[in-house]
């Protein structure tokens, strides 16, 4: 026989699983239309970014990790999330406006994928993308609900590719300053050791530092992970750019401490030394990035904004709770709680005045 597992699942499929897929083509086919749309419309520009993710040590091959740390932050933001879909439900209907948006981001941002699609233009296809993500939630569930994504849905920006130009001057003036930071402190074991420009010269042993050990491939991963553990961490503006600020000079570092550990054993051993330099430097971006959760974790003690409020038990809150909004919503329309007390009030009036003993008039007797 088989697994109770198993047979509840087949079960599932041969029941279950027909009726439900008959009704989201009667009720939802539309949007598998919209859906095979774009992926036609994304297909080209995603090959634009495999190749660009994809180049040896291309300082960008993060990248298609960003939205497993979307899926984390949207995850972190469910009670939110859930408590103002509660919200909306108990106090609008359906097809009130304050439960959808505009349909005009989505159609901004298919207009600027059409022209990045004939211009060839992958930053601004990533761009638009991003913008039909967003007005597409925008559209569907409205500002509110927008709003607490905005911290997983600002994340996506991370995956806006970077200009070319940025990266080759990034690059080189890294390379310049690392070999020059390098070369001073194997001057203090080596006193033979020179630099000249991107080359340290040592005894028996010489080396460029070039665009893998630049410490471009270091910076940008690192700087991408210390903003997802910033919004994580729910940090203040001021705090999120110091642990950034923090990061990157760890990540330079690093680097620069990966050049001094080459040349000290190109010494010896050219061959190792070679090894190490072509090698991908994720043990390196793992050390600044641990160096740098370190840190986060200082400044979190005294910068980091509370959590979401909850219920006990963990549970979020629900309309019958009183509801949770952040301050920015809290004064547009009134909460559950805030309806409640007006009620109670009112009533609370109106049996003062049922109860209270009669007035004498001026002039009568008591």
């Amino acid at each position: 026989p088989h697994p109770p597992v198993a047979a509840r699942a087949w079960a599932w499929l041969r029941t279950d699983a027909p009726a439900l897929i008959r009704h989201l083509w009667k009720t939802q086919r539309q949007w598998l239309a919209l859906g095979l749309l774009a992926v036609a419309i994304l297909y080209r520009p995603f090959t634009w970014f495999w190749e660009i993710w994809t180049i040896p040590d291309s300082p960008l091959s993060y990248q298609p990790l960003v939205p497993l740390g979307v899926a984390w932050l949207a995850w972190m933001e469910r009670d939110e999330v859930t408590a103002r879909y509660g919200e909306l439900t108990y106090l609008f209907p359906t097809d009130s406006p304050k439960r959808r948006g505009k349909l005009w981001p989505v159609l901004t941002g298919c207009f600027l994928m059409l022209v990045a699609y004939l211009m060839t233009i992958p930053p601004l296809a990533m761009l638009s993308f991003l913008l039909m993500t967003v007005g597409v939630i925008y559209y569907l569930y409205g500002p509110h609900i927008l709003h607490a994504l905005r911290r997983p849905l600002g994340y996506l920006l991370v995956m806006a590719p970077v200009p070319n130009v940025v990266v080759s001057m990034a690059t080189q003036k890294l390379q310049l300053g690392c070999a020059a930071v390098a070369g001073q402190i194997l001057h203090l074991v080596h006193p033979e050791a020179k630099v000249v420009g991107t080359f340290i010269q040592l005894p028996n042993y010489a080396m460029e530092v070039v665009g893998p050990c630049s410490g471009v491939s270091i910076l940008f991963p690192v700087a991408a992970m210390t903003i997802w553990l910033a919004l994580q961490r729910r940090m203040q503006l001021f705090p999120a750019l110091l642990l950034l600020c923090i990061g990157g000079a760890l990540s330079l570092v690093m680097n620069v401490l990966r050049i001094v550990m080459m040349g000290m054993i190109g010494v010896a051993h050219p061959d190792l030394a070679k090894t190490i330099h072509d090698m991908n430097s994720i043990a390196f971006t793992a050390l600044a990035f641990y160096l740098t959760f370190l840190c986060a974790n200082l400044l979190a003690r005294r910068w980091s904004l509370p959590l979401p409020a909850l219920r006990r038990g963990g549970a979020a809150a629900t309309p019958s709770d009183g509801g949770y909004y952040s301050d920015v919503y809290a004064g547009q329309f009134p909460t559950v709680a805030d309806v409640a007390a007006q009620n109670s009030q009112t009533l609370r009036k109106n049996a003062d005045t049922q109860t209270a003993p009669p007035v004498a008039e001026k002039g009568e007797p008591e």
